[in-house]
């Protein structure tokens, strides 16, 4: 289900133009640079979950698979950038604690125990897309990117890491 819900999202993507984001319910469109910037990272969630910031241990809890649940019975429904990604690498250090290909084992012993790792997304307009449209959603931006866009009233930021070592 989750994946035809993601290949959904992507067709509604790739239909519009590869610079703006698709009108997200009323928002207005945003014209976006496509390169991402590894500087920083902020985590967004779908705007009807957890209030305020949540505790860098939950956010690790949630991408590593160990809380599947909000506080509110809903389904916590992460999302990736490509292992490849500068900004998944920046994510991965500054807020999970570990690198990318240090995780990858981590993965391979969830995948080998039924454990599907959360989706993966191309870019961050897609990651902005589907925490938009995704009851539950959670996933990472640049810094960068957040400061070029509007957020949709149904996503709010819940965390932010700058390139030092602690959250903003």
């Amino acid at each position: 289900m989750v994946l035809l819900h993601l290949v959904a999202l992507l067709i509604g993507a790739l239909s519009s133009s590869d610079s703006e984001i698709p009108d997200l319910g009323g928002e207005r469109s945003v014209q976006v640079a496509a390169p991402q910037d590894s500087a920083g990272v902020a985590v967004l969630v779908h705007g009807e979950e957890e209030s305020g910031h949540l505790d860098p241990s939950q956010i690790r809890r949630i991408f590593l698979l160990r809380q599947r649940f909000w506080s509110d019975g809903t389904p916590v429904a992460p999302v990736n950038l490509p292992a490849a990604s500068p900004l998944r690498e920046t994510f991965s250090r500054l807020v999970l604690g570990q690198s990318a290909r240090d995780l990858a084992e981590y993965w391979k012993d969830l995948y080998f125990h039924g454990t599907q790792p959360p989706p993966v997304l191309d870019s961050e307009e897609a990651v902005l897309l589907y925490v938009t449209r995704t009851r539950g959603g959670i996933g990472y931006v640049s810094l960068s990117f957040l400061s070029r866009v509007s957020l949709p009233s149904s996503v709010r930021v819940v965390g932010e890491w700058g390139g030092g070592d602690g959250q903003s």
